[in-house]
């Protein structure tokens, strides 16, 4: 069985953009455990990192869900929505 570059590229994609969410990740983590208290509900920097760590863990997950078999077109719409939520977030 020969081997698709481009595949190969896509997968490469996918490792690197899960290696950087995580990275991501632990950064707010750390802010998030390093912040200091008592921390009041309306606290906005506290809030803020609070949501991003919700999105860096919904977009970890999604590509941590990749399975082999997983045709190009599969790794382009991954790579396409994560692109699309990072330029234009929303909802993601």
């Amino acid at each position: 069985m020969t081997r698709d570059p481009e595949l190969e590229l896509l997968k490469s994609i996918c490792e690197d953009l899960v290696f950087r969410l995580e990275e991501a990740k632990l950064s707010v983590d750390r802010e998030i455990a390093a912040y200091p208290t008592p921390i009041p509900a309306c606290d906005a920097q506290f809030n803020y990192l609070l949501e991003q760590r919700a999105k860096l863990w919904h977009h970890l997950e999604r590509f941590r869900a990749v399975r082999e078999g997983f045709a190009k077109r599969d790794y382009v719409a991954l790579i396409d929505d994560f692109l699309r939520a990072v330029v234009a977030p929303g909802d993601s």
